[in-house]
């Protein structure tokens, strides 16, 4: 996926604490994004089952501003919380789900106030 076909996860308005659950990584990289208009704590965390995914937040022109890079311990059947929070200024920022290991999973999406 790129950005430009990124799913959007809802404006300021509707801020609260939303979880996406069981979304498939197939092709490596899923995209998400965001408006902001006006400064706001935030919260995002990513929750996987099966292969390491690490968590990416951009601004609107591209920069990594953020990322939670947890590595799975050797392979380990268990489910990891890659997680960013930091306060944000008005904007559209892209969350980017990228996967370091070859393969398909599924995962769980968390967003809110941080």
């Amino acid at each position: 996926m790129h950005r430009a076909s990124a799913s959007t996860l809802g404006p300021d308005a509707e801020f609260d604490t939303k979880h996406w659950p069981r979304h498939d990584l197939t092709d490596g990289i899923d995209y998400y994004t965001f408006t902001l208009t006006q400064r706001r704590a935030i919260s995002l965390g990513l929750r996987h089952y099966t292969i390491d995914i690490d968590l990416f937040l951009e601004d609107g022109d591209g920069k990594t501003i953020a990322s939670s890079t947890l590595r799975r311990a050797n392979g380990a059947d268990q489910q990891d919380w890659e997680q960013i929070g930091l306060n944000l200024d008005p904007g559209t920022y892209y969350l980017r789900v990228q996967g370091v290991e070859p393969g398909t999973t599924e995962y769980t999406l968390r967003w809110g106030p941080g």
